[in-house]
């Protein structure tokens, strides 16, 4: 067996800042680990879930601190990925889509007498081609770590780590079900480090304390008062690009949200 087998590369990791604030060091995906990705993807196409398991596997590992990767918010770990393609890949991602506006030449409405069309029902057919920039078109906010204060209570907020997140989507929000006032309501939850009533803070209780906690303590809108308070508290991150039809000018702002879908392109 020569040494070229048995080889492995030094992966050097640079660090960067997370919109939480904490540090994570970054190192480029190899072209096995893409190459694995792309496969199972291929497999299961219309698997989204598929794809974001893929996607969280390759992301963590890229990252010297793996053991904290599950404590991780959603904007965190989508701007790990933005800063991994743009060093393992390019700072920009190609894209198109067709044109929506039922006005454009392009745009193919379907007779039911004619029974003619040249395009889908209700659609352009002129495809437009453009580029997101991973720098310029990125709009993120960092998590802003402000106490909260309601009543006579003071909450410390933390964000909502991405593995808990799913877990309640999968939870209270499917095709068959949907129970948004429960998912909020776990969300908060799961978003309080602690809680300082007088000198005392606490951080130790579980969340069925908590959920006991608000519900016997707080009003309606001194609950509503603190849901806003947290969801303006968290980070934010999406990219967004606007694009101009070349066939009727109309323009479109694109927001790219399905952002695990960067490893395939």
């Amino acid at each position: 067996m020569s040494k070229l087998s048995t080889y492995k590369p030094k992966r050097n990791f640079q660090k960067i800042k997370l919109l939480s604030g904490k540090s994570m060091g970054i190192t480029h995906w190899l072209v096995k680990e893409e190459k694995e990705l792309s496969f199972n993807v291929e497999m299961q196409p219309d698997n989204k879930e598929l794809l974001i398991d893929e996607s969280l596997n390759l992301i963590k590992n890229c990252i010297d601190k793996k053991q904290i990767f599950d404590k991780l918010s959603k904007n965190d770990i989508l701007y790990i990925l933005v800063q991994l393609r743009k060093i393992s890949n390019s700072k920009s991602v190609e894209f198109q889509y067709t044109c929506q506006n039922t006005k454009c030449p392009s745009f193919i409405t379907f007779s039911p007498e004619k029974q003619e069309a040249t395009g889908q029902k209700g659609q352009g057919t002129e495809v437009v081609r453009d580029e997101v920039d991973l720098e310029k078109d990125i709009n993120s906010k960092p998590f802003k770590n402000d106490n909260i204060a309601i009543g006579s209570f003071v909450f410390t907020p933390k964000e909502l780590p991405y593995k808990i997140q799913r877990e309640l989507e999968k939870q209270y929000i499917t095709e068959d079900l949907l129970q948004l006032n429960k998912f909020n309501f776990n969300v908060i939850l799961n978003s309080i480090a602690a809680v300082t009533i007088g000198d005392d803070k606490m951080s130790d209780f579980s969340k069925g304390e908590l959920s006991d906690f608000l519900e016997n303590n707080l009003k309606i809108e001194q609950f509503e008062q603190l849901s806003d308070n947290l969801n303006d508290q968290m980070s934010s991150f999406k990219i967004e690009k606007k694009v101009q039809c070349p066939a009727c000018s109309n323009e479109t702002e694109i927001v790219y949200d399905e952002l695990f879908s960067l490893f395939l392109f």
